[in-house]
């Protein structure tokens, strides 16, 4: 195989420099005009070598004569592409110079064809090469005018460029064009002749050149790159040098293969040349790179310095102040973006710029430096959108260049360098400087913002084990006052004598008793707990809570008395308070405490009892005191009956005509003899009546006249009464003992004077004022006023005169107990007493009482009883004077009669016939059987038949209502034979009128205990 020629080396680099940047023009250029023109120079430039490498290969002079002139051709289009090139790139605008350089190219071309420019071939020992014609001078010529042209060109646009950058990249281009043509000359020679290798086999040189001015965006200073290069030539002459004169010295000895003498020579050349590398190199190196040395000095330190976890503030001040120091960089901008949304940012003023996620995602990928330079690189910046965002960015901050900070594929900042010292471009070696320290920053910012989470997950973790701590104590404390609570209230619970319950409201289940009641109930806390509350209580205690028990709403109360039955079968009596409280999942519980109030009730049934009595005594002082008058007026009535009686009796003997008038004045006498001892007996009763609309006019009225036999001589009565009606809501009773009281006090103070004791009843109304210093409500009120011109009272005796059993009076004419009868029986019907008095002027009492709308009820029949006094009717009476007056009087009504004695005769009859009887008529008492058993007997057999029970007096009926024993009606004697049939036609009609005083009890729809116990005594 021959031995490869050294001289193909620099034909075939120049042809890759040429072919290869060629390409890579047309790549990156995407077909720009000033790149077509770099290509077409570059190939242009490398047709010699192409030349010098294909006559190697081809033998045919006539075919390498034709290749020299095609070479000729393509040379003498160059001066051509150049000037189009360089006017493009300088921005030179010559059209016509530049139409003239074409003409002259294409003609120069059009030469080379002839034997002109080109007349034969030269060989020589390193190949062939053409041989210069008679115009060669001249083509030489025009090429040394178009390349003096264009460094003329670069000459005066270097002069008026102030951009340093620019001036940098035209040095390279002034570099490149004096270096190509000038070796394009050198290798004319060869054409005259000369045996000189041809220079043009070394254009890669001045390509090289060109390729990193024009298409490298960060480039160094050419005379930079020289001196680096010479230091390099040097520093590779300094080393290898010795190294080569050591080897001839030692080659006789490795050639011999002594290795005695060898090894110290070659040990001691080791160490020189271990010393030069350790020792030398580094201060050479740091000598010829002490900026380089310098940025990695500062590298390193800051790199220690992050070692130390900051906040992000002071990370960016010390990153700041590093740069600003080392690089001369005046304005540095740091931006930060969120995790949650990296295209936001903001710098530590608050000021916020925003990136659209392509330009985020361009970002992160690169994590390089990006100034102008690259963002003018098409290859570099393909996506138009992220060029338009990243230049509004740098115009918005002033910037020259900016460095992303990515960290695990995530944009955590931003770093803006602007205003650099002398306008200085970012050298590659500052290039590196920045994107080294600023991937130490965004680690340092990365973990700073990992630490800052972290310390806030942990001060956040701190702050909620302090509150978990502070929650749990709170808890304990909470849990031991509650058991010292529970302790407390089970303390209280166990020990109360009241018994505390709760009960479950849906189910009325017992679900705790305190074991106090055990003494209440007899029963123990577990007997009573799963049990049905009411089943402890009392009908009509069940009943009574049904009642007053409200809504079960969590906060509603209530306060009931109930009567419940013992273990032991005893009735007892409670009050509970009870109280609804939620229980949760929507249950609702009564918490209850209940309290024995047994001997409570036993205390107040025996207080009414003593306070019914002591009215009774007062009742009974006023009867004393009413006695004389009463006697008199008696006897007065009594003696008008008999001498009626004794005159009717000679008249009817005489057979006068006067005999009915005479008649009819004995009945009138026996009435007001009947009403005489109705009102006595009303007065003296022990129970009380229902309250009801009553006239106190008439009600005044009637006392007056029954305390008039007792007032003291020379003393009158000046009443004074509205014609209409004064209705109150009261107590008839009590209201007639209220007169009574008040008027023998005013008659014992006119004993020993004489005067006019004044009675009236008045209406009238009270303000808010006066009814508040009288302890009323305002509104309408009839005033009963009684006032005497007695010796009267001082004010230690009035503060008195309510007080119960204080009185003025001697023993025998006085209990004290009068007044505070009244007052008692006043405040309980919501009325007040008001008391005048003063020594010597006598005394006023006026008493108020709410006015009643409307009147008495009086229940009328309709018809007319001698109209339908028709009728069958069963009379049964054990007396046989009335049956036997019944059936006389009742035949001569109208009416058809069966009276009989024998009750179970009566009941005989009836059975035989029971649709034959209208009414039955019987008495209560009888014996055999009484008046009820027979109604319900008759009832029994027809159950619509009226029955009318006659009376003077039965416990059975105390208390019950007619409906309730079964009959129609109930009268009591002594019965009028009229008033019999009004009653008979009344239960007939089914009219049945309400309750009436004793004189109007035909009438009657109830049977108070009281008329019961009038009509029996």
């Amino acid at each position: 195989m021959d031995q490869f020629d050294v001289r193909l080396i620099p034909p075939l680099l120049s042809v890759y420099f040429g072919v290869c940047l060629s390409l890579f023009s047309l790549f990156r250029s995407r077909l720009k005009k000033e790149t077509v023109l770099f290509t077409i120079l570059f190939l242009l430039a490398s047709v010699r070598p192409i030349q010098y490498l294909l006559q190697h290969v081809v033998s045919d002079t006539g075919l390498l004569l034709l290749m020299e002139r095609c070479i000729l051709m393509a040379y003498a289009l160059m001066p051509y592409v150049g000037v189009l090139f360089f006017h493009r790139i300088l921005k030179v605008r010559k059209p016509l110079l530049e139409y003239g350089v074409c003409a002259l190219s294409t003609l120069m071309a059009l030469a080379c064809l002839g034997p002109w420019f080109l007349s034969g071939l030269h060989t020589h020992p390193w190949g062939v090469i053409g041989k210069a014609g008679p115009f060669f001078p001249v083509y030489v010529a025009y090429g040394v005018v178009s390349f003096g042209y264009t460094l003329f060109c670069i000459i005066s646009v270097m002069r008026g460029r102030q951009d340093l950058d620019t001036r940098r990249k035209q040095h390279y281009l002034f570099a490149a064009l004096v270096g190509g043509p000038s070796l394009i000359l050198v290798t004319a020679f060869s054409f005259t002749g000369s045996p000189t290798y041809p220079a043009s086999n070394f254009m890669f040189v001045p390509m090289g050149v060109m390729a990193y001015g024009v298409l490298r965006h960060r480039i160094q200073d050419i005379f930079s790159v020289a001196r680096f290069l010479l230091y390099r030539v040097v520093y590779a002459l300094v080393f290898l040098l010795p190294n080569l004169f050591v080897f001839v010295l030692l080659k006789p000895l490795l050639y011999s293969g002594e290795m005695v003498p060898l090894a110290p020579a070659l040990l001691c050349w080791y160490a020189a040349n271990h010393l030069a590398v350790t020792r030398l190199h580094p201060k050479v190196s740091r000598r010829f790179n002490r900026y380089r040395h310098h940025l990695k000095t500062v590298e390193s330190k800051f790199a220690r310095d992050l070692l130390i976890l900051r906040d992000t503030r002071s990370l960016v001040a010390e990153f700041g102040e590093l740069v600003r120091s080392t690089l001369q960089f005046r304005s540095i901008r740091f931006f930060f973006a969120p995790v949650e949304d990296p295209g936001r940012l903001m710098d530590m003023d608050g000021e916020e710029i925003f990136l659209d996620e392509a330009t985020t995602a361009f970002l992160v990928a690169e994590d390089c430096l990006i100034d102008h330079y690259f963002l003018n690189n098409e290859i570099l910046m393909p996506d138009e959108g992220v060029r338009a965002d990243v230049e509004a960015l740098f115009h918005a901050c002033n910037g020259m260049c900016t460095v992303p900070l990515v960290q695990y594929d995530q944009l955590i900042g931003l770093v803006v360098f602007s205003d650099k010292q002398g306008s200085a471009p970012v050298t590659p070696v500052e290039i590196e400087f920045l994107e080294k320290v600023s991937r130490y920053l965004s680690i340092a910012l990365y973990n700073s913002r990992v630490y800052q989470a972290v310390t806030s997950v942990k001060d956040q973790l701190e702050l909620r084990r302090r509150e978990l701590s502070r929650e749990i104590l709170e808890r304990r404390r909470a849990e031991e006052s509650l058991r010292r609570s529970e302790k407390h209230y089970r303390l209280l619970s166990d020990n109360i004598l009241d018994t505390l319950v709760v009960v479950e409201v849906e189910r009325e289940t017992i679900q705790y008793a305190s074991p106090s009641c055990l003494k209440i109930s007899g029963y123990t806390p577990k007997e009573v707990v799963g049990a049905r509350f009411r089943d402890f209580l009392t009908k009509s205690s069940g009943r009574e809570l049904a009642r007053v028990i409200p809504p079960p709403e969590e906060g509603a109360a209530f306060l009931v008395e109930l009567e419940h039955r013992r273990k032991d079968g005893e009735l007892a009596w409670v009050e509970v308070s009870g109280h609804f409280i939620a229980a949760g999942n929507g249950r609702m519980e009564v918490v209850g405490l209940a309290r024995d109030i047994s001997e409570r009730r036993v205390a107040e049934m025996e207080k009414e009892e003593l306070s019914q009595k002591l009215r009774q005594a007062q009742k009974m002082e006023s009867i004393g005191v009413l006695a004389g008058g009463i006697a008199h007026d008696f006897n007065n009535i009594l003696m008008a009956i008999l001498g009626y009686a004794q005159l009717g009796a000679m008249y009817l003997g005489e057979a006068d005509g006067k005999a009915p008038e005479v008649v009819a004045q004995i009945e009138t006498a026996g009435v007001r003899a009947k009403e005489l001892v109705s009102q006595i007996l009303a007065f003296s009763r022990q129970d009380e009546q229902a309250r009801k609309a009553v006239d106190l006019v008439e009600i005044t009225r009637e006392s007056l006249s029954l305390m008039r036999p007792v007032v003291p001589d020379g003393v009158s009565i000046e009443a004074d009464f509205p014609d209409t009606p004064m209705m109150v809501v009261a107590d008839p009773v009590q209201i007639h003992q209220i007169v009574v009281n008040l008027f023998t006090n005013a008659s014992h103070a006119m004993e020993e004077a004489a005067g006019a004791i004044r009675v009236s009843v008045s209406q009238t109304s009270l303000d808010a004022g006066e009814a508040r210093r009288y302890g009323l409500e305002p509104g309408a009120f009839v005033l009963l006023r009684v006032s005497d011109p007695g010796g009267g009272m001082d004010d230690e005796v009035r503060a008195r005169i309510f007080e119960p059993y204080f009185t003025t009076k001697e023993p025998d004419k006085g209990t004290g107990m009068g007044l505070a009868v009244v007052q008692g029986i006043i405040l309980s019907h919501n009325g007040a007493v008001v008391v005048d008095s003063g020594k010597g002027r006598g005394t006023t009492v006026d008493v108020y009482l709410p006015r009643a709308e409307g009147g008495t009820d009086v229940a009328l029949l309709s018809g007319d009883p001698g109209d339908v006094c028709r009728g069958r009717v069963l009379f049964v009476d054990d007396e046989s004077m009335l049956v036997a007056l019944a059936d006389e009087a009742l035949v001569r009504m109208g009416f058809d009669v069966v009276a009989l004695e024998d009750p179970v005769e009566a009941l005989d009859r009836f059975a035989e016939d029971p649709m034959g009887f209208d009414v039955v008529v019987t008495d209560m008492t009888m014996p055999r059987m009484s008046g009820l058993k027979l109604a319900e007997s008759v009832r029994a057999h027809n159950a619509g038949v009226p029955v009318i029970l006659c009376t003077g007096f039965s416990n059975e009926l105390v208390g019950r209502r007619h409906e309730e024993m079964g009959v129609s009606a109930v009268l009591f004697k002594p019965v009028p034979m009229k008033e019999l049939a009004e009653a008979i036609h009344a239960v007939r009609v089914g009219q049945h009128a309400a309750e009436r005083e004793p004189s109007e009890y035909l009438q009657a729809g109830t049977v108070p205990e009281s008329a019961l116990q009038q009509a029996g005594r």
